[in-house]
């Protein structure tokens, strides 16, 4: 069922359900303060990177019932995953 989006809530929820489907997130609110990742950034020190503030945690909470609520069961999850972006040339 590819294309689903949020205005198609029953239907993702129904196939999400059923399985075979990835569900693509992203995280809740993590306030920027620097348009981007703040200076001195490392990937493998969450204490330098931006975090979710209260908003952001509510909202991660509120989708995590969600998932419980429909009865969707995960196998996996995967965490971002750092790839540099290279030009892309489309003819």
């Amino acid at each position: 069922m590819p294309g689903l989006a949020l205005g198609d809530s029953e239907d993702i929820w129904v196939a999400l359900v059923k399985g075979g489907h990835i569900a693509l997130i992203r995280h809740g609110n993590a306030p920027p303060g620097y348009g981007g990742d703040p200076p001195g950034f490392k990937i493998d020190d969450c204490a330098t990177q931006r975090n979710l503030d209260d908003k952001g945690r509510a909202q991660s909470k509120a989708l995590g019932e969600a998932f419980r609520s429909h009865g969707v069961r995960s196998r996996g999850l995967c965490s971002q995953i750092v790839v540099p972006l290279a030009p892309v040339s489309v003819n």
